[in-house]
């Protein structure tokens, strides 16, 4: 029994290193739509409102514009919508920014409907392992009002 408890304290330190800890990848930021009465563009029940089977995420890769579908996620289609609660009385449409490209300033492509298309443009930091996370953020070229550029309020004429 001695032995079997020396083996697990012996096992488990030698696999426990800060340095392999984990893995941050923080690539989404949040969306707020409006139109100009100040209506929720992304609530279903606003007339011209936002579809959420219309919208499509593209990302530039290597100068090639490409939609994004991956099947292997939770939101294959690189995004997802929360609906009002309690602490907020709008939708937010939450997108996962491009993490394909090999270019300094990587670029998002979100098609609302087929007559309104917005640019992301991002820069990530890259740490220590394979953490990424979101630098500087510009939507339709413009970095965002707000300190909190992690929510981005976006009035559509």
């Amino acid at each position: 029994m001695k032995y079997l408890i020396s083996l697990f304290f012996l096992f488990f330190f030698t696999n426990c290193s800060e340095n392999d800890c984990c893995t941050v990848i923080d690539l989404q930021v949040n969306l707020k739509y409006f139109n100009q009465e100040g209506e929720d563009l992304l609530n279903p029940d606003t007339t011209n409102h936002f579809s959420e089977n219309r919208i499509k995420v593209y990302y530039l890769v290597n100068g090639e514009k490409k939609e994004i579908i991956r099947g292997n996620l939770d939101n294959p289609r690189m995004f997802s919508l929360s609906e009002p609660h309690s602490e907020r009385d709008y939708f937010i449409l939450s997108l996962s920014l491009n993490d394909l490209s090999d270019e300094k300033i990587k670029t998002t492509y979100l098609e609302l409907n087929e007559n309104d298309t917005d640019t992301i443009t991002h820069t990530l930091t890259q740490s220590s392992g394979n953490n990424k996370v979101i630098d500087k953020v510009w939507y339709n070229g413009r970095l965002p009002d707000n300190e909190d550029w992690k929510i981005f309020k976006i009035t559509k004429e």
